[in-house]
């Protein structure tokens, strides 16, 4: 099985979609914290705990 994105278009993909969804979106008390989000859909969970957001995300 390939990969659907090359390592850098995977790379470009989600720092795109962190800075057009996801970083106008989080507060001062969030920063530190961990994103698992989606570069396909745009969906993402925050958490303290790189593993849950992870499992969060993979569940949705």
């Amino acid at each position: 099985m390939h990969p659907r994105y090359s390592k850098d278009e995977f790379a470009r993909r989600g720092q795109e979609t962190y800075e057009r969804l996801v970083r106008p979106r989080l507060g001062a008390g969030e920063e530190g914290k961990f994103v698992a989000l989606d570069i396909d859909t745009g969906a993402y969970e925050i958490d303290d705990d790189d593993y849950a957001a992870t499992e969060r995300r993979a569940r949705q």
